[in-house]
């Protein structure tokens, strides 16, 4: 049986906070900033807690793989190693 993931899963299994940063001018985001931050943050969660399968990591997202990749090489966030 294949596992289910949502939104809940990914944030509220973990026990870090999503922190997104202020400006440098201490202004508040704007929605288009936060919703980026917001993004690179699931995202990353999302491929450590299945290790690094973006098929997996997708279907935990809830998109495509294709869009997930182009979201990990617009937020450059490849894995190292």
């Amino acid at each position: 049986m294949e596992k289910s993931y949502t939104f809940e899963n990914i944030i509220a299994k973990s026990s870090e906070q999503i922190d997104l940063p202020s400006n440098m001018n201490g202004r508040i985001l704007s929605i288009k900033e936060a919703t980026r931050c917001l993004e690179q943050e699931l995202i990353k969660r999302a491929l450590r807690r299945i290790g690094g399968n973006r098929t997996q990591g997708a279907r935990m997202l809830g998109i495509s793989r294709p869009i997930l990749i182009s979201r990990i090489k617009k937020y450059d966030l490849w894995p190292e190693g």
